[in-house]
């Protein structure tokens, strides 16, 4: 049997609490609700019952992103956290639904709510649980890296935003009584947090899905990466940095490091270790080294590389120009060009470097590979 990890278990444990706490203020919301004829309280109680569903999914999800790798899934399971990332947003935007529907027809139609001191304890009391459950896992989810508890905390304090709106038509109801009986407050308060609900489902959704989608790592872990990278001698450069994510703890990628050409296989390799050593224990990430062989000890060709590097990064869409090698003998030579999105007309931006080249260096042939903006 695999062993649990620290991490696993924390985040179970902190979604059964959720669980048991969102059941219990569901049953009270619901039960208070319908005595009180209340629907924005009856919502309110069906969106506590969302969330503690939305906490099991969550338990389920990290017992599957737990499992180890296998044949089928090399790279392990932990994009599970993410599918069940989707599952649970996608129910809250299907409760958001359902209850602006059903807050409209109480708009349309309009029924007097009894509200007594007793809804009040309610509702107050459902608030102060949902202000120390929302912080509690929220500060369990940042400390754990989980995005499902942070989106569960940050949602959970929403609520108790949301069942402050509630608390105001109570209040307005116990008040006023029959002077507000014809202002359907509770179906318009219904239909705002009906709203609320639908727009944060729909940000909770767009996350998991552009995190499965290959959304671009943030800049802050890729410069960090290439900075100790260059920091490991004698590497002249980084390039072409490519992490791919799959689960929360679990980045493996690739980069190309320019070193000088006089290095033995032994040496590159012994380099290539301490580098994929280095970056797996500070970050966590499994790295794949690629090697560009620079030429620094012949002028000639430091001067060539230097006038084409400068040449071709002057050009509209290129971001940089690396990885060049120069064959003085066949006259050939061949380099990388990073290129950024916007350029749509790739072959016609070759043939403009290819022609300035062959323009300057008469002669030789050239190759240009194409790079995307993968990284910072």
């Amino acid at each position: 049997m695999t062993q649990i990890s620290h991490r696993e278990k924390r985040i179970i444990n902190t979604s059964w609490a959720g669980v048991a706490v969102n059941l219990t203020l569901s049953a009270f919301k619901a039960a208070t609700g319908l005595i009180a004829n209340s629907i924005a309280i009856v919502l309110d109680a069906i969106n506590n019952l969302s969330d503690a569903f939305s906490a099991t999914v969550t338990i389920i999800g990290m017992k599957v992103a737990g499992k180890p790798a296998d044949k089928e899934h090399p790279y392990g399971h932990g994009r599970a956290e993410y599918f069940t990332a989707v599952i649970i947003a996608a129910v809250i935007i299907v409760a958001g639904v359902t209850s602006f529907i059903e807050s409209t027809k109480k708009i349309i139609h309009p029924e007097p709510a009894e509200y007594t001191t007793a809804t009040l304890i309610v509702l107050v009391t459902a608030i102060l649980a949902k202000i120390f459950l929302g912080r509690w896992v929220k500060k369990v989810g940042e400390e754990v890296n989980s995005e499902s508890l942070v989106a569960t905390g940050a949602d959970a304090l929403f609520d108790a935003l949301i069942t402050s709106a509630t608390l105001v038509a109570a209040l307005c109801g116990l008040f006023f009584g029959d002077k507000i009986d014809k202002i359907p407050i509770d179906g318009i308060l219904g239909a705002l947090i009906s709203l609320v609900i639908m727009k944060a489902g729909y940000e909770m959704i767009m996350k998991p899905i552009n995190e499965l989608m290959g959304e671009r790592i943030p800049a802050g872990l890729t410069k960090a990466i290439k900075a100790d990278i260059c920091m490991i001698p004698p590497v002249l450069g980084t390039y072409d940095l490519q992490l791919h994510n799959y689960g929360p703890e679990q980045i493996i990628g690739a980069v190309n490091i320019a070193i000088p050409e006089e290095m033995t296989a032994k040496q590159i390799h012994v380099l290539a270790q301490k580098i994929k050593e280095t970056i797996q224990e500070k970050y966590g990430v499994l790295l794949t080294i690629g090697i560009y062989a620079v030429i620094t000890a012949d002028r000639e060709i430091v001067q060539m590389q230097e006038s084409i590097t400068s040449m071709v990064e002057a050009l509209p869409g290129v971001l940089q120009a690396h990885g060049m090698f120069i064959d003085m003998e066949n006259k050939r030579l061949s380099f990388d060009i990073v290129i950024d999105f916007s350029v749509k007309d790739i072959p016609a931006l070759k043939k403009t470097i290819a022609e300035g080249i062959e323009k300057r260096f008469p002669g030789f042939s050239v190759q240009v590979h194409i790079d995307k903006d993968y990284s910072d």
